[in-house]
């Protein structure tokens, strides 16, 4: 079924998406446990860094598609709605919070890395919203999110043609802040969390607060984002809801 671990170690918290038969794509308990979590670690004063990675080879393959199965559209809502309050809650983290990116982040996977402060990837990872072959149409915090990151170029690309982007273009783009080999991905997380826990606490905060006002306005309140999401999502797998 998968589950979302936290493991805290004085200043540090490690977060990890444990769902290794489904490339650690989350269903709506994983999306409800994950915001649980980012909402205890943000009322943790002993807490100055947080790195969120997948179990395994994957960092995420994003929303759990298959958890839409037999649901009506008010239930398909609901879920959808949890995916969202956990992805404000990871932004809402008042200390930075790390992307450990291995394998692929797709969908809501990279919904999830984009919603966190920085990002390091290994030298073989894809960055995806394949959106267009699902026939699924994405919400404004969603696309807030990936043209912030990538621009409205490569965001276009990203959505119309379904083509991924490799770390190594991110990293040039700015959405990834670090590239390295896999055995070496690990040793990039420690270095930075011991520069941050190196850093007092209250100016991690204010200059977190200060960026999230500058760069997050549109994803600070859950919008209404089923819509032509669930809508073309719901009557295309699911006619009998249509």
């Amino acid at each position: 079924m998968g589950t979302i671990e936290c493991i805290q170690s004085g200043a540090r918290a490690r977060v990890v998406i444990q769902n290794g038969r489904q490339h650690n794509c989350l269903n709506r308990v994983m999306w409800r446990q994950l915001e649980e979590v980012a909402l205890r670690l943000a009322d943790d004063n002993r807490i100055k860094v947080v790195a969120l990675r997948g179990a395994g080879r994957q960092f995420s393959t994003g929303y759990d598609l298959a958890d839409l199965d037999g649901l009506d559209l008010d239930e398909a809502q609901a879920g959808l709605d949890q995916m969202e309050r956990a992805l404000i809650a990871i932004e809402s983290i008042p200390v930075p919070v790390i992307a450990v990116i291995r394998g692929s982040a797709l969908g809501g996977g990279l919904a999830l890395a984009l919603a966190c402060d920085l990002r390091v990837a290994d030298d073989t990872v894809r960055l995806g919203m394949p959106v267009a072959g699902l026939g699924i149409a994405i919400s404004e915090s969603f696309a807030h999110r990936l043209v912030q990151a990538f621009g409205l170029g490569k965001t276009n690309q990203l959505l119309f043609l379904g083509e991924p982007i490799r770390s190594t273009e991110a990293l040039a783009m700015g959405a990834i802040q670090r590239v390295t080999d896999r055995a070496g991905l690990d040793g990039v997380v420690e270095a930075w969390e011991e520069q941050i826990i190196a850093m007092p606490k209250k100016s991690l905060q204010a200059t977190k607060r200060v960026l999230s006002g500058m760069g997050r306005e549109s994803t600070t309140e859950a919008p209404e984002i089923l819509g032509q999401w669930a809508l073309n999502t719901i009557q295309d797998r699911f006619p009998s809801h249509s």
